[in-house]
């Protein structure tokens, strides 16, 4: 696998001024890699182009969950709730990273949060996100809810942050992960998932793959 260093990502990468709203998408017929900044006072700097990365904040918004909370996580229940906002909120408490103040992390804490910017990957790449170095050498595991970014997905991408030392960590939206794009071989018509467009951390199970998971988990239940 190869993957698009400094010179090619100058020439694909761009950024545009963009408040996003939850399900919409943004043409992209140049297929470029493009960063929308949903707030004017942020920027797109070319030196957080690295040699074959980019460097990306996380958001400013967290889900942590309750404290103190006994709620079990039930992933039958969650499948077959008809409510699951309602499940979610018994579950997390929404939080902010507060630029100045930071949000306090745990030892073997993880919360769930996005990229701070929402990511149009060209239908020809795929994404791989991971943390920085230095955070990771500090104790932080950043990672990404699944192992790549599919061609054509557009989204602030989930990400979950655990404190894996013994000392609480302050963690604030700073460049704490870099994003890697690879080529694809051959057509693709691009994501056609329920997360395209999406601007949150939140799970989402679409009408039709509940009803096949409530059939595998209830086969008898017809």
């Amino acid at each position: 696998m190869a993957f698009l260093t400094k010179s090619e990502l100058l020439n694909r990468a761009c950024s545009m001024h963009k408040n996003m709203e939850k399900d919409e998408k943004i043409p992209n017929d140049d297929n470029k890699i493009l960063v929308v900044l949903q707030d004017e006072r942020y920027s797109f700097d070319t030196d957080d182009i690295k040699q074959a990365s980019i460097d990306l904040c996380i958001s400013n918004k967290a889900l942590r969950y309750k404290k103190n909370s006994v709620y079990k996580i039930d992933l039958k229940e969650f499948i077959t709730s008809d409510d699951k906002d309602a499940f979610i909120n018994n579950l997390f408490d929404e939080e902010e990273i507060d630029a100045e103040k930071g949000l306090k992390l745990m030892p073997n804490e993880t919360i769930f949060t996005t990229s701070r910017d929402y990511i149009v990957v060209p239908t020809d790449l795929v994404a791989f996100v991971f943390a920085r170095s230095w955070v990771a050498r500090l104790g932080l595991m950043v990672t990404f809810s699944a192992p790549y970014l599919p061609p054509g997905v557009q989204w602030n991408f989930p990400l979950q942050i655990k404190n894996c030392t013994e000392n609480p960590i302050i963690i604030f939206p700073l460049k704490l992960i870099q994003i890697m794009f690879s080529n694809v071989r051959g057509y693709t018509k691009g994501y056609q998932g329920h997360y395209q467009g999406s601007t949150d951390s939140k799970p989402i199970v679409d009408r039709d793959e509940a009803y096949t998971l409530k059939d595998f988990l209830d086969p008898d239940n017809k």
